[in-house]
């Protein structure tokens, strides 16, 4: 399991304004056929919203409030993925990789429910929020 280690000083190179943030869900309960219901999200600076292929648009204050969320944290400081043991019994756990692109600087991050803190869970729920926004195709 992984630290959210505390911010001592912002990174003076760290962009405020997020260009790109893709969130990827897999895992979670099946279908009928025996599959998860995974999720893509893309959401751009500009409020252009894609979920699995679907694409669509968020207002200003969305992106505003989405990038709110993101400068909460100081994401340059996350030293590890937030990943515990899979259990084969039962629906899968859902496991997330995040990725958020400040003007070409990429951080990725890999987490599963139930092993991350509660900043990083904000910051996702606050992409599934907007990303559910547009329909699955």
């Amino acid at each position: 399991m992984g630290t959210l280690v505390a911010e001592g000083t912002v990174d003076p190179e760290r962009a405020t304004q997020f260009s790109r943030v893709v969130l990827v869900r897999t895992g979670g309960p099946t279908n009928e056929a025996g599959e998860t219901l995974d999720e893509t999200i893309t959401i751009e600076s500009n409020g252009a919203v894609t979920r699995n292929g679907a694409t669509g648009r968020i207002d200003e204050q969305s992106v505003s409030a989405l990038n709110d969320v993101l400068n909460s944290v100081n994401l340059f400081a996350v030293q590890a993925n937030f990943l515990g043991p899979i259990i084969n019994e039962g629906p899968m756990p859902y496991t997330y990789q995040l990725l958020v692109d400040y003007d070409g600087v990429e951080l990725l991050l890999t987490a599963q429910d139930g092993y991350m803190p509660r900043e990083i869970q904000a910051i996702i729920a606050a992409v599934l929020q907007e990303g559910f926004k547009v329909s699955r195709p």
